[in-house]
């Protein structure tokens, strides 16, 4: 019988970590639930805002803070529904809109909806 060298223990110690890590991080991603609240967002940029004839273009970020993705986000700005069909993880999305100059200081920009992916 041959005996076994430092070297090989030291290996197979490594290796027998290595595995149960592996399998500790695998177990823990599979069990562990997602969130489906996201964090998002939504800023009005009036002091960017360009007249154009009677009306104003208001520029509006939305950005999504989560870590999961929206789908079918839908919005409601003033009397306007809007809708971004998908915002990754972690990304904005510029809308412009064309509101009433009267109506640019109440200007609310608010989610009603949306999926997670």
């Amino acid at each position: 019988m041959k005996k076994i060298r430092l070297a090989e223990w030291v290996s197979l110690a490594i290796s027998v970590l290595l595995i149960v890590a592996i399998v500790g991080y695998l177990v823990i991603g599979i069990t562990r639930e997602g969130d489906d609240f996201l964090q998002l967002e939504i800023k009005i940029e009036r002091e960017n805002s360009k007249q154009h004839g009677d009306l104003v273009i208001v520029p509006v970020k939305v950005l999504n803070k989560s870590t999961r993705a929206a789908s079918h986000l839908r919005l409601k700005a003033g009397t306007t529904d809007l809708e971004i069909d998908y915002l990754p993880s972690e990304a904005t999305e510029k809308l412009y809109l064309f509101v009433d100059k009267a109506e640019l200081g109440s200007l609310k920009v608010v989610p009603l909806s949306y999926g997670v992916d």
